[in-house]
């Protein structure tokens, strides 16, 4: 009984060190986030979700961009329990469907309609792969086009839209991507459109799929050297990062 305790004991601590150890650091430092428009992706739940609240408390503007409406206008009543009621004036819904790239273009014009200027953009979005796969709108496998490829579409049509002086954008990665496998067997797996057994084959088992994830999330991080080059020369008001999320 005794040896047990001490063996769940050490169990829990080891998990809370491993936990903070994921996490990396933590700051309370806040910013004054008045006047500033941010659009977020996948904000109807998780890390998107408390993303866009804590901007909401700090004064930011924040498009949430989901593609459930149900789910997110009932995410965006959460907010009528906060004693501040402007957060939910400045809270908006724009439907985003990543696995749709006519959805992101509607997406993209809407929101220049609608805004003058985007200060930050926050691709955090991201699907697990399915035991089961069905192809996207796009024929496309839906989990590197949710993760990865419309996260790019989104970046690129946004970036003339950004503050002038000043633009952030940040792409949520996954530590995950230390699993990944780019081996050409695996890419030409993720291509072969026409063979949908080979999808499936892919997806089968556990392992592959948690690989197959490692590779979109490692695909944000190449994509986001690539964008830091690109910035650079055509864009240097605009800052790239990418980030690996708290777990919970």
């Amino acid at each position: 009984m005794v040896s047990s305790l001490i063996f769940f004991s050490l169990v829990v601590i080891l998990l809370y060190y491993l936990k903070k150890y994921i996490n990396g650091s933590f700051t309370n430092l806040r910013l004054n986030m008045s006047n500033k428009i941010v659009i977020i992706t996948g904000s109807s739940s998780g890390l998107g979700k408390f993303s866009a609240f804590q901007l909401l408390k700090d004064g930011a503007e924040v498009i949430f961009a989901c593609r459930n409406p149900t789910k997110t206008e009932n995410v965006l009543k959460e907010l009528d329990k906060f004693r501040d009621k402007s957060m939910k004036n400045r809270a908006h819904f724009l439907k985003c469907d990543l696995t749709s790239f006519e959805s992101v273009i509607l997406f993209v014009e809407e929101f220049k309609n609608k805004f003058k200027k985007l200060d930050i953009l926050i691709n955090n979005a991201g699907v697990f792969p399915p035991a089961w796969l069905e192809l996207s709108i796009d024929k496309l496998d839906p989990v590197i086009q949710s993760n990865h490829l419309s996260h790019m579409l989104l970046t690129f049509l946004l970036l003339k839209y950004f503050d002038k002086e000043e633009g952030k954008v940040i792409n949520v990665s996954s530590i995950a991507y230390k699993i990944s496998d780019y081996s050409i067997d695996r890419v030409n797996k993720i291509f072969e459109r026409e063979k949908i057994e080979t999808y499936q084959n892919y997806y089968k088992n556990l392992i592959g799929r948690f690989i197959h994830y490692g590779n979109t999330k490692l695909s944000q991080i190449y994509f986001s050297q690539y964008l830091g080059d690109y910035l650079e020369k055509y864009f240097p008001n605009i800052k790239i990062t990418s980030i690996h999320p708290e777990v919970y």
